[in-house]
């Protein structure tokens, strides 16, 4: 029965974007072309993706909604909607300058917030992302913006592979070209668009959303204290919206997090076996609530979770 089972192995479920390169479609063997993202664990609605070691193969929104698999999620999946969504984002053009919502501004839209954070899985020498923003007011931001003034406007830091970014609601950022990240963020897909380098889709000009980001930016640009984002130093995220660490593996090793409702884990370095199913790089599981993880291998996996 589903409600027996304590690791599963997830399949991606696949976005189109304008930006995207090619990496994502060698990845994964696809024939369909500017595939930007693969959502590697994803339970949102009509774009979940698929888990692949059961009976029949399922959505992870269809096992999360059943309450026979509550024992899983220790039963947090009866109260809460599924609260991660996981990505690799394959950036082959800059992406939007863009701005998410936190949790209070997205219940208008019966959603959560969307802070998000990027561990770079690769990129170009002495690239750049975009982060915060120079005004230190709301009308000198409205007169940038309007101005095109983007230079003056845009904080940028520099990037390199292994970096780890975090990028909490209602921060102005953007992923520039040739990088590829890990994301891991709220459950939610609100973004509002800042300026998107006047850039057709189809033809036409991308949709802006200035509305909306006049109401959520912060003026002067807020940085976040690292306590803010981790309380545990080894991991890269332990706060009050979800958890995440990294795991180097070398031979066999069990772990175990007793304070996760349940664990995802995607492997970006290596192969092996997790709970004694064949593991390699970008493939992602989920493991039931207080089971162990048997790691066998040299794998490099992120280990994310909600407590």
């Amino acid at each position: 029965m589903q409600s027996k089972i304590t690791t599963l192995k997830i399949r991606p479920h696949f976005e189109y974007r304008v930006w995207a390169g090619n990496k994502i479609k060698k990845i994964y063997n696809l024939e369909e072309k500017s595939i930007g993202e693969a959502w590697i664990i994803s339970a949102y609605k009509n774009k979940s993706s698929i888990i692949t070691n059961l009976e029949q193969e399922i959505s992870l929104l269809d096992f999360y909604n059943n309450k026979n698999n509550a024992n899983f999620f220790n039963n947090y999946n009866l109260k809460h909607e599924y609260p991660l969504l996981t990505k690799i984002i394959d950036a082959k053009q800059d992406l939007s300058v863009q701005i998410h919502p936190d949790n209070e501004y997205a219940k208008e839209f019966n959603s959560l917030g969307k802070t998000e954070c990027w561990y770079i899985l690769d990129t170009n020498k002495n690239n750049s992302i975009v982060l915060g923003h120079n005004a230190n007011s709301l009308d000198e931001f409205k007169n940038m913006v309007e101005n095109k003034e983007w230079k003056k406007l845009l904080k940028e830091k520099p990037i390199k592979k292994g970096d780890f970014i975090y990028v909490e609601s209602t921060k102005i950022h953007a992923i520039k070209s040739n990088t590829l990240i890990f994301e891991l963020q709220q459950s939610s897909d609100i973004t509002y668009r800042v300026y998107d380098y006047d850039r057709l889709d189809n033809g036409k000009p991308r949709e802006l959303h200035l509305d909306h980001v006049y109401k959520l930016v912060k003026t002067p640009d807020v940085t976040l204290e690292p306590k803010e984002i981790s309380n545990k130093k080894d991991f890269f995220v332990a706060n009050n919206l979800f958890n995440l660490q990294m795991i180097k593996n070398k031979g066999k090793n069990e772990y175990h997090y007793s304070e996760a409702q349940w664990v995802q884990i995607c492997v970006i370095e290596g192969k092996g076996k997790i709970n004694n199913i064949d593991a390699k790089k970008f493939d992602c599981f989920l493991i039931a609530h207080n089971q162990s993880i048997d790691i066998d291998g040299n794998l490099k996996c992120l280990v994310s979770f909600v407590k």
